[in-house]
């Protein structure tokens, strides 16, 4: 298990750079113990609920032949494409998801899941929706959003008439 939680520790700070870096609000990725392993989610934000899973870790295998296995949403490897090391395990029960069970101390794997972090950070989003903010008549006045969040102002519907020229305010 020290292999796992090494790799538990590596994921952390490879959030905390991702996070940094494309200056993701607080709290939007959130790696989270469950039963088995852990799982990365997306957090809404708006509702502060969890929305997307990017993927789960659980160890399977013998004491000696220790694996590491991660779900993929099918859907991203033909985006994120797998490191040629990993056996990819799908099943007709499965879809669309499959998993890629690597070896411990698999030197692709943190490449991989940071590529794949980052997708799913670029390409959010948000399935909580709201009206407007209160920055409505700036933005109509500038034409487009101006909400300082990102990822918040993605969930604004009056953001997506913006965009498609249309001014209500």
């Amino acid at each position: 298990m020290v292999a796992y939680d090494k790799l538990i520790d590596d994921i952390r700070s490879e959030i905390s750079t991702i996070s940094e870096s494309a200056d993701l609000p607080d709290g939007f990725l959130d790696l989270q113990e469950v039963k088995d392993g852990h799982s990365l989610w997306i957090i809404e934000p708006v509702s502060k609920r969890r929305s997307k899973m990017i993927f789960s870790i659980t160890t399977r295998g013998k004491k000696d032949q220790k694996y590491i296995s991660i779900a993929v949403k099918i859907s991203m490897l033909t985006k994120v494409q797998p490191p040629e090391t990993a056996e990819v395990v799908m099943k007709e029960s499965d879809a669309p998801n499959c998993k890629l069970n690597f070896l411990h101390g698999e030197s692709e794997i943190l490449p991989y899941l940071h590529d794949l972090i980052l997708y799913y950070t670029e390409h959010f989003e948000p399935s909580d929706k709201f009206g407007c903010c209160h920055r409505y008549k700036e933005c109509s006045a500038e034409r487009k959003c101006i909400h300082p969040d990102p990822f918040y102002s993605k969930a604004c519907w009056y953001r997506k008439n913006l965009e498609n020229g249309k001014v209500f305010y």
